[in-house]
């Protein structure tokens, strides 16, 4: 029964994104985290106790119920608490768990967890604490989940992003590097780690570069770039009253209290935001075909299916709603 919802809410997937419906959803299943990231402001905010094990539960349900199909799975850690990430697996159709890969991965159902890599090692330590990364190394390489690598791009690491790329590329157990941007909080002034709009323009460029030379494991289309490059369309989402992630996902925080921001927190400077996903759902709306094919047959299909002929017949079908849209304007 749940595989059947999956693919209808993959199938529907643009109903929701083009009347701008909530969908999907992000929950901070916990505000404890086991490491101290340099660059995360999270832990500096002033945090609520968490729901307890019941009672997140409880709230979940409560989610789907409202029509929530998606869910990130947030923190902190999420993997602090495995029960919930097991639960949530049972309660949506797609869960993506974000998580700093120290605790392995616990099969959840439905479930793609999301590894954060932010350099090779000397850089990934002087940010994350010494000996962490062959700690996730070598727990990524001894399981069998196959995990998406994601890097936020930020000044120590933007130098290093092809070492990245080479040391995690051909591993087995990774299906696929994904990038963003350093997200700056307004309260701190001079953030060593942000950069500035216009140099991210360069660094774009060498990203979509990636994909021409690593081919589909890299998940960041020509595209996307475009979306997120100064001399093109990052102006029509880098505010909160333009930005569509806001308009199709909730976010909430681990009290179970609606986020009137978004994942980031209220904190986040949005004019210089780089979350990758705002300019992912502007190049979907596009129907950039590159686009669509990376997330129906590499995200949504698997491990779920890899139909090429099922994907193209999605892409038929979407293709002809937009033309029906744009003929009623």
């Amino acid at each position: 029964m749940q595989s059947i919802r999956r693919l209808k809410t993959a199938r529907n997937f643009f109903n929701y994104l083009d009347a701008e419906t909530f969908f999907g959803g992000g929950l901070d299943i916990t505000n404890n985290c086991n490491l101290h990231c340099t660059h995360c402001y999270w832990w500096r905010q002033e945090k609520n106790p968490d729901l307890n094990d019941e009672q997140m539960i409880d709230f979940m349900k409560s989610l789907r119920k409202d029509g929530l199909r998606i869910i990130y799975l947030l923190g902190g850690e999420p993997l602090l608490r495995p029960k919930i990430c097991a639960e949530a697996g049972k309660i949506f159709d797609f869960t993506l768990i974000f998580t700093n890969g120290t605790l392995g991965y616990p099969p959840v159902n439905n479930a793609m967890y999301s590894l954060s890599i932010d350099g090779p090692e000397k850089i990934h330590d002087n940010i994350r604490g010494k000996g962490t990364f062959r700690k996730v190394t070598e727990i990524l390489d001894k399981q069998s989940t196959k995990v998406m690598i994601h890097v936020t791009v930020c000044k120590s690491n933007k130098d290093y992003l092809k070492e990245i790329v080479e040391s995690f590329i051909h591993r087995k157990n990774v299906r696929g590097i994904y990038f963003c941007f350093f997200c700056p909080s307004v309260k701190q002034d001079g953030d060593n780690e942000k950069i500035p709009l216009k140099e991210r323009d360069s660094v774009i460029d060498e990203i979509v570069n990636f994909r021409k030379e690593y081919g589909n494991k890299i998940f960041f289309t020509k595209r996307i770039g475009h979306y997120m490059k100064t001399n093109g369309g990052i102006d029509c989402w880098n505010s909160p009253e333009k930005c569509i992630t806001k308009k199709v996902f909730k976010f909430y925080s681990a009290n179970g209290k609606y986020k009137f921001s978004c994942a980031y927190g209220a904190e986040a400077e949005c004019k210089h935001c780089g979350c990758s996903q705002v300019p992912l759902m502007h190049a979907l709306k596009d129907r950039d075909f590159e686009t669509f094919l990376m997330v129906y047959r590499d995200y949504w299909g698997l491990p779920y299916h890899n139909n090429f002929i099922l994907n193209s017949l999605l892409k038929h079908k979407t293709g002809k709603s937009r033309i029906k849209d744009e003929s009623q304007k």
